[in-house]
């Protein structure tokens, strides 16, 4: 065999196990699951818990994407399914997951939190502010003119 079939022999075979490599890594990554238990959130990765966090440690449960964060996402390419879970204690203080169905997810932790510790996380945290529109402004902004004082 000549040394340049040896070699694209060698660039075939390097670019089939990077390939190789790839999709193991796309599985891993689809493979992490989300679970409840009465007193955990659970991370689990092919089934097997790898990750807890205590319900009662749970803050507030948002939407909003955070910087620094412990982030276990199952689907890294899809933003509408974010979960930013913001705990009171540890050292990422936020905890970012991507379950298939957040809406539901984030009210069966909310469930889930009420049925632990008894008390109700502010339902405040998932709403988005609304734009005042043109023609009616909100009541905190500042008026535009004289005018507008003298009313």
């Amino acid at each position: 065999m000549s040394d340049s079939a040896r070699l694209v022999l060698w660039i075939l075979a390097g670019a089939g196990g990077t390939c190789a490599l790839t999709g193991l890594v796309f599985l891993s990554i689809r493979a992490i699951g989300y679970r409840l238990s009465p007193t955990h959130l659970k991370v689990t990765w092919f089934g097997i818990p790898v990750r807890r966090v205590r319900l009662d440690n749970i803050r507030h449960i948002g939407n909003k994407p955070v910087a620094w964060a412990e982030r276990w996402g199952s689907a890294p390419l899809d933003p509408g399914r974010l979960l930013v879970i913001r705990r009171k204690r540890g050292l990422f203080k936020n905890f970012v997951i991507t379950p298939a169905r957040p809406y539901e997810f984030r009210f069966s932790m909310f469930q889930a939190i009420k049925a632990l510790t008894g008390e109700s996380l502010r339902a405040t945290e998932w709403e988005v502010p609304e734009m005042p529109s043109a023609g009616n402004p909100s009541p905190e902004a500042p008026p535009a003119s004289k005018e507008e004082l003298k009313r």
